[in-house]
């Protein structure tokens, strides 16, 4: 009888540990999906910031005129920091190793979250680079005046209250001649 009991709880406990182990891999599991994706830190704005404050064009791909998407791909863990980082997919020149240098620079991302637990989750971000010189830039318009691209970028975007683009013809129309690369109005939220 005792070896019956013996090998009875063996079992059990052998099914339990399974079970643990089970679960424990389950909790662990990267998804590609959530109920609720993770998100950046003031969302889709706070990230244009971060790489705007952060992200530097390679002296080599600017000479060579190398510009495209880089693709990186990481886990956003379930306490929101960032693992596994990688490139998936490159443009050379130094552009890929910048553009993961500056995902690895992320604060904490809100995770994702599946059944209202927070979840593993496998993200994929396009980093773009294109060379811009002084004459191809579109303008920039911050409250009616015009400013450069670098005092946008300095701007807290949690101040801001819209931003539109204005392809070349109504541009050129709005702004005479130097609306022909485009413009970009930003306007401010009233205080």
């Amino acid at each position: 009888m005792k070896k019956i009991i013996l090998f009875a709880l063996f079992i059990l406990n052998g099914y339990y540990s399974l079970a643990q182990e089970k679960a424990d891999s389950v909790d662990d599991e990267i998804s590609s999906i959530a109920e609720v994706l993770p998100e950046f830190p003031g969302g889709m704005a706070g990230w244009a910031k971060h790489l705007g404050k952060n992200l530097q064009y390679p002296v080599i791909a600017r000479e060579l005129n190398i510009s495209g998407k880089v693709f990186i791909q990481f886990v956003i863990e379930k306490d929101g920091s960032l693992t596994d980082a990688k490139v998936i997919k490159g443009v050379g020149g130094g552009c890929d190793e910048e553009a993961l240098r500056v995902v690895k620079l992320s604060p904490a991302w809100k995770p994702g979250i599946q059944n209202g637990r927070p979840v593993r989750v496998s993200y994929v971000v396009p980093i773009t680079f294109k060379v811009f010189d002084e004459e191809n830039q579109p303008m920039y318009v911050l409250d009616g005046k015009e400013i450069s691209y670098n005092e946008l970028m300095k701007i807290d975007y949690k101040k801001l209250q819209s931003a539109e683009r204005l392809v070349v013809e109504a541009a050129v129309k709005k702004y005479g001649e130097k609306g022909k690369n485009g413009v970009v109005e930003v306007i401010s939220k009233k205080q």
